[in-house]
């Protein structure tokens, strides 16, 4: 289990590289491309709670980062008619090259991860690493059943 855990640090290490040079080219923080790159990604996602839950955020770091954002141009908030609860989340076009890199940096690390492996190699992994989450869901439901 510790070897796995190993991996999974050092793929976090890449991705962060690969992240890195985004982050300076445009001066914001990793964070500040996370949640820019979860917003397009996820266009189904456009609150702060969604970036929280989903990322396993926490608040205070997604409202400064959001923020920032904001100031810098980058997203503006609003609310939709008839929900003045919830703030929602539009990316502005001063985002989309941040955007562009930001997926170029994503698609650097997906070719450097795979590398080497055949299309049967990753069509088994692909059904492992469901296969183990579909293991985990399961166990964390029973967990909560039993709280």
């Amino acid at each position: 289990m510790l070897e796995f855990l190993e991996i999974l640090d050092l793929w976090k290490r890449l991705y962060e590289k690969e992240l890195h040079n985004v982050c300076k080219r445009y001066d914001l923080h990793k964070m500040d491309v996370d949640i820019l790159l979860f917003l397009a990604n996820h266009p189904q996602c456009q609150n702060a709670t969604d970036i929280v839950q989903r990322r396993k955020l926490t608040k205070s770091h997604v409202s400064t980062s959001l923020k920032f954002l904001e100031e810098q141009g980058y997203i503006e908030k609003y609310y939709q008619e008839g929900n003045h609860k919830t703030i929602y989340l539009h990316m502005l076009a001063k985002a989309d090259k941040v955007i562009a890199d930001g997926r170029k940096a994503q698609e650097r690390f997906q070719k450097r991860l795979l590398k080497n492996f055949s299309e049967e190699e990753l069509k088994r992994m692909k059904d492992t690493f469901r296969r183990m989450n579909e293991n985990v869901k399961a166990a964390l439901k029973e967990e909560e059943e039993t709280c």
